[in-house]
């Protein structure tokens, strides 16, 4: 019951987001929705400055978030009348990335295929992991048409190209797959300058994977630990490597529930376990910053966005009919859904800020308390992920 006041919020989020969303689509609030958002950083800047952190401030944080996920949803309308802009990263256009091992895993839709494709046009080494294989080879073939196209068809550069993508099997629900995806990575590499764990399921029915664990943990967040944890030997000897996982801003209403981590017993719901899996995505990069702070690892934990992917894919009933009918509307590109972990990927300047949270390509410093800031639990969670994926302790 003390978690309750928080899926409130979400749920109202939700309903209001969509409401709101509608009327500007029908232009009854643009001037409105202008000159708060004009206005809104005074206010910000000015509780932000309080330093309070009790009831008001966490009050204003959750409004707060609710008026910048109005915005973000519709980024490409109110981009167009020039109230709001949808920001991008910063790609090296002249500095390629020759020599540089990038490792994705969802890599074959959505946000992870628009990323694999930034980074195979800076001529990266790029390993794409891949649950569906036969669908893989075809996303792989269509960019390096792309490649060879940009490379203006150059038949010296046919072989080096074909090299340039490698495709390898991962189920992240399978912690056996994990350990063979990884085992043939370190095979094959020398370093690794950037793993991003992307892949992800969302508000699926309950289930248990073959290693009896609750399916959205498991996906989400163990299978990306121990695909962590088993390149990290790769992973240390770039000179600058990153490390960036995508979690979501589901993980406001998420708690880590450490006695009964599967959500045994009829305490399973879609978005409990969706919203917990997110915040340990959140919770392993705080730790993994924590431990890693005196290394060329930096670490950054990302939401894309509301973005139009086969994530809701298990989505059924009313909220399936609502994505549907407001999908064009309130959903962003899976293109502008990568620019934050393009930003996270290439910025120089957030070396400083490994372990952070960012949204819109900008780091985002006040969050909900007790999801971004509690270390107790991000140190908790590293020892029960451990536990739960076999090892003795992080490499």
């Amino acid at each position: 019951m003390k978690n309750l006041p928080k899926y409130i919020f979400f749920g109202v989020h939700h309903v209001t987001t969509i409401s709101l969303s509608f009327f500007i689509r029908l232009g009854s609030i643009w001037s409105f929705t202008g000159s708060i958002y004009y206005s809104h950083s005074f206010i910000h800047s000015f509780i932000m400055n309080a330093n309070n952190n009790g009831f008001f401030y966490r009050f204003y944080l959750m409004l707060y978030f609710q008026f910048q996920s109005i915005i973000e949803s519709q980024a490409n309308f109110l981009n167009n009348i020039g109230v709001y802009r949808r920001r991008r990263a910063k790609i090296p256009d002249e500095q390629k990335l020759t020599g540089h091992t990038v490792v994705i895993t969802g890599a074959n839709s959505g946000i992870g295929l628009q990323t694999a494709r930034v980074f195979a046009r800076l001529d990266a080494n790029v390993f794409m992991l891949c649950r569906d294989l036969d669908k893989a080879r075809s996303v792989r073939k269509e960019i390096l048409d792309e490649l060879q196209q940009i490379n203006n068809d150059d038949d010296d550069d046919d072989e080096r190209i074909k090299n340039q993508i490698k495709l390898i099997q991962l189920d992240l629900s399978s912690l056996e797959s994990v350990r063979k995806c990884a085992e043939e990575i370190n095979r094959n590499v020398d370093k690794i300058d950037y793993l991003i764990n992307n892949a992800g399921i969302m508000m699926c029915p309950e289930s248990k994977t073959v290693d009896g664990f609750e399916s959205q943990f498991a996906t989400n967040h163990l299978g990306h630990f121990l695909l962590t944890n088993l390149l990290m030997d790769k992973i240390r000897r770039s000179s600058s490597a990153r490390i960036i996982n995508l979690s979501s801003i589901a993980h406001i209403p998420g708690t880590i529930h450490f006695d009964n981590i599967n959500l045994d017993g009829g305490h399973y719901t879609p978005l409990k376990a969706y919203a917990q899996s997110k915040l340990a995505n959140i919770l392993f990069t705080i730790e993994l910053a924590r431990k890693f702070c005196d290394t060329n690892i930096r670490t950054y934990a990302v939401h894309p966005g509301l973005v139009n992917t086969e994530l809701g894919r298990h989505l059924n009933g009313l909220a399936l009919c609502l994505l549907n009918f407001f999908r064009r509307m309130i959903l962003i590109t899976p293109e502008l859904g990568a620019q934050t972990t393009l930003h996270c990927a290439f910025d120089s300047n957030i070396n400083a800020d490994s372990g952070g949270y960012f949204a819109n390509c900008r780091r985002i410093k006040n969050m909900v308390k007790n999801a971004t800031n509690n270390n107790n639990d991000a140190e908790r969670l590293w020892q029960l992920s451990c536990k739960m994926c076999g090892i003795e302790n992080f490499k």
